[in-house]
């Protein structure tokens, strides 16, 4: 089965859009590893706590079928994070999947992968994305090639079965 490296920031996540993806698409079988700006026990927004099994600082795109973010106010360690746009960049040159969701998509926007891309984000994003040449479209979900971006909470299952639909070619 194939591997998904979920992100997330270790302080602040926004609890479902780790929840929602990791239970739907492990319930479809896939390996998924949790990586954080921290190691020790992360805590959500809304109270979840859940330990990362690694860095995100230490993912190598050869290991990993996807790369996907999630979102909540913590995300921000992200956005300037040269370490992560590299690791993003890498995913893209493969043409692997990458996901982000709620305000992460501005992390895709900073590394440079979304220039001349349809996307969406939570709505404090959008200026952000057009900034570095993305096409805002304000969709729940959007797929541009191997990028599926989403924009919030509410979009958590739907961006979690566009992942799987993706990676199964179905």
């Amino acid at each position: 089965m194939k591997n998904i490296v979920i992100v997330f920031s270790n302080r602040l996540f926004r609890d479902e859009e780790l929840k929602k993806p990791y239970e739907y698409l492990s319930s479809k079988g896939y390996n998924i590893k949790l990586a954080s700006d921290a190691m020790q026990e992360a805590l959500g927004k809304l109270g979840m706590t859940i330990k990362p099994d690694m860095l995100a600082h230490n993912i190598e795109e050869k290991d990993f079928d996807a790369i996907l973010f999630v979102g909540g106010p913590g995300t921000k360690v992200f956005f300037e994070d040269r370490v992560i746009h590299k690791i993003i960049r890498n995913f893209n040159e493969k043409g692997k999947l990458i996901g982000a969701i709620c305000i992460s998509p501005v992390i895709l926007a900073f590394s440079g992968i979304l220039s001349q891309k349809k996307a969406t984000v939570w709505i404090d994003g959008k200026d952000t994305l057009e900034k570095f040449g993305a096409t805002y479209t304000g969709n729940v979900v959007e797929i541009h090639n191997n990028i599926i971006t989403a924009n919030g909470p509410k979009a958590a299952l739907d961006y979690a079965k566009e992942v799987d639909t993706y990676l199964s070619g179905t």
